[in-house]
């Protein structure tokens, strides 16, 4: 088998694994200890697939009234540093170099919690002060790809669970899952050109991790984010004559209306796919993440992508590497 026949196997295997480790982490949080009560006002931060997580918390705990923001790691190069929130979450599925510029400030913060792949006696989180919370997921680092999957989707569900309440049943959450991703794997590969994910009322604020998975799965710069609405307001202009695949998240009945009306504006080379959910709001992000994972294993399959090892591997080392102890 090829190098990239291998790694296109590899991300197969590991999308396939997606539903069943959702599935067993939501009824871990449902018969286990109750997750920490967090305190606000409060930051998040995160890096790569780990921002989304990160944002949607935020996200999630602002639509409760509480003051919440995302901070992107490079606040805690250099200051002025951000004022001091009484919380501070992180999160990191193996404590990158870049995610360490958090834990210089954990001591700013009344509480400090970590999300992250590691174990609490991994030798990376010597440094986190005694009192830290560290919330450890059952995954590890996920070597030989560039897009994290199991890690991402697990803290996915961990940041509904903290910011929107305890997860479904386990076997509600795996049955959606399972049709999900069954409905779109009979959607076949992404057509050639741009890509675009599109939601509405709200719903794109909780989206990014989603943008963030498919740019890293597919190696593409060109994955946008938009409000369907808003479509009409400048992105339908600058793709008019261009091949691009809108990606519809359907995650309210209003969303098919909404999308019936875009795709009678669509022209040759525009592409529009509707996926669909059953679980309510927040929790259908997950049913969206397994929807892109099958889509995005079909593309990857079909384009012969690179992604193990994948290009520019072993080049970022001058910003990848900021942060990591002296």
């Amino acid at each position: 088998m090829s190098d990239g026949a291998a790694g296109v196997e590899l991300l197969r295997r590991r999308c396939a694994q997606v539903p069943e480790a959702l599935a067993t982490l939501a009824e871990r949080l449902l018969q286990g200890p109750p997750l920490p009560a967090l305190l606000s006002p409060l930051f998040t931060t995160g890096i790569g697939c780990s921002e989304g997580p990160a944002r949607l918390l935020a996200e999630l705990l602002l639509r409760q009234g509480r003051l919440a923001r995302f901070l992107p790691l490079s606040s805690f190069l250099a200051p002025p540093w951000p004022p001091a929130a009484r919380a501070l979450v992180l999160f990191s599925q193996g404590l990158s170099p870049n995610a360490q510029l958090a834990l210089q400030h954990q001591q700013r913060h009344e509480q400090f919690v970590l999300v992250t792949g590691l174990t609490p006696s991994h030798p990376r989180l010597a440094a986190l002060r005694p009192d830290a919370c560290c919330l450890s997921l059952p995954t590890d680092d996920e070597q030989g790809l560039l897009v994290r999957l199991l890690g991402p989707a697990q803290a996915t569900l961990l940041a509904l669970a903290l910011g929107a309440g305890p997860p479904p049943s386990p076997e509600q959450l795996r049955e959606a899952l399972e049709a999900a991703r069954a409905r779109a794997l009979a959607l076949g590969p992404l057509p050639p050109g741009g890509l675009a994910l599109l939601a509405s009322a709200g719903y794109a604020t909780l989206c990014e991790g989603l943008r963030w998975r498919l740019l890293e799965g597919l190696l593409t710069p060109r994955v946008q984010l938009w409000d369907a609405l808003a479509v009409a307001h400048g992105p339908f202009q600058s793709f008019h004559t261009e091949e691009i695949a809108l990606i519809g998240l359907e995650h309210h009945p209003s969303c098919a209306a909404l999308h019936d009306r875009l795709a009678s504006m669509l022209r040759p080379g525009h592409g529009l796919l509707r996926l669909t959910s059953t679980l309510d709001e927040p929790w259908c992000l997950l049913e969206h993440l397994v929807q892109l994972d099958a889509l995005m294993v079909a593309t990857a399959s079909a384009r012969g992508l690179p992604l193990s090892p994948w290009p520019g591997q072993g080049e970022d080392g001058p910003l990848y590497n900021l942060g990591a102890p002296r």
